[in-house]
């Protein structure tokens, strides 16, 4: 019987092994059990394989979602259909509510459309009325120009003798420039939010009639980054420690920096506010050279609230040095992988459908599904 157990672990791991040298990546339900269903096969050389002309998978034993909703439906418990009788969906219904909420929001034109002659032919010059409007809303976009604004500062003649004093004027975006703080921030948006390279907007300013070169920009993104960002980052990092509710992560990154040899690892770090807080997502970009806990401990040094995280250390350690400050709490997505990673040592190609969705693995990750449809309605 160990013997048994040994054997099967070892093939579980060398299952898994195999998937995540040779499979695909991804955490989608229904891929995990189309793969599931015809797992990846290991390097073979092709040259000493005959081609049959099959593609050699077979069909997946769920083809859709269906067969959980209605394996619940026949038990009397309701998951929440996600399709009205028409067939549209309730997630379709919920985008088309969001547009149309937003729309509510931005100013608007009134426009009557009424053909009055049109309107005597069809019914008689006298014989109808209007009994009521009906509103239809169409998006539009007036493209805005760029304009110059002439700041003029006097220059003052004082004294009998009519001495000429030129009042000082500093730009208080970039001093001998010609920045503003709406065209800044327009020029920096594209190029960090909308990563928009230099040259393409350099262009597409030209169209607009601003001859503005691609290393103007450069040349101001530079010098202002430097300058504004570590104000707006300060900033940032004071709202996102009174939010009382953090999540974190870290991912490594290379960077050749401070004479350490090429390929070290770096890190970047990321904290944001929660999505349920009713208040504008804030997210904090940290570059550190490690991975170090000293970065938590100076980060949320005066935090006081919830921590979401993964199992690193370092969150627990931060945790213990608290005495009860923060408390983490675990992403519920880590959480569904090591299900997701389960799943996929049952060898399904043998199994009936009901025994796929008896599974308790499958069980799991259907029901966190269903909190993170819950979650998206939510927000």
């Amino acid at each position: 019987d160990e013997c048994k157990k040994i054997i099967q672990k070892l093939s579980e791991q060398n299952e898994l092994k195999t998937r995540a040298i040779f499979g695909r990546n991804t955490e989608k339900m229904l891929d995990m059990v189309q793969e599931a269903a015809n797992p990846a096969k290991e390097f073979e050389d092709e040259s000493q394989t005959e081609d049959d002309g099959s593609d050699g998978t077979n069909k997946s034993k769920i083809t859709s979602l269906e067969e959980y909703k209605d394996k619940k439906e026949k038990s009397g418990k309701n998951t929440g259909s996600r399709s009205s009788g028409n067939g549209e969906s309730k997630s379709g219904k919920h985008r088309e509510m969001k547009l149309k909420a937003s729309l509510e929001k931005l100013p608007s034109l009134i426009e009557y459309k009424l053909d009055v002659d049109l309107l005597n032919k069809k019914y008689g010059e006298g014989n109808w009325r209007i009994a009521n409007w009906h509103e239809h809303y169409a998006i539009e976009k007036i493209e805005c120009p760029l304009f110059v604004r002439k700041i003029r500062t006097p220059v003052i003649s004082s004294g009998l003798e009519h001495v000429l004093t030129t009042i000082p004027y500093q730009n208080p975006i970039l001093d001998k420039s010609y920045l503003s703080s709406s065209f800044t921030s327009e020029f920096l948006c594209r190029k960090f939010h909308l990563s928009l390279p230099s040259y393409r907007q350099a262009l597409d300013y030209q169209m607009m009639g601003l001859d503005v070169s691609r290393q103007d920009l450069i040349n101001w993104t530079n010098k202002i980054v430097l300058r504004i960002m570590p104000h707006i980052r300060d900033y940032m990092l004071d709202l996102l420690i009174q939010s009382h509710y953090v999540q974190s992560d870290e991912t490594y990154i290379l960077v050749n920096k401070d004479g350490r040899s090429a390929g070290t690892k770096s890190y970047m770090w990321v904290h944001l506010t929660s999505e349920l807080l009713g208040t504008p997502p804030l997210v904090v970009f940290y570059y550190e050279p490690t991975r170090s806990t000293e970065h938590l401990q100076v980060l949320l040094a005066e935090f006081l609230g919830y921590l979401t995280c993964d199992a690193y250390i370092s969150y627990q350690v931060m945790e213990k040095e608290s005495n009860g400050r923060i408390i983490t709490t675990g992403c519920l997505m880590h959480c569904r992988r090591y299900f997701a990673i389960a799943f996929f040592v049952h060898d399904i190609s043998s199994m009936s459908k009901e025994e796929i969705l008896e599974l308790p693995e499958t069980k799991v990750l259907f029901l966190i599904r269903e909190i993170y449809i819950v979650s998206a309605f939510n927000t």
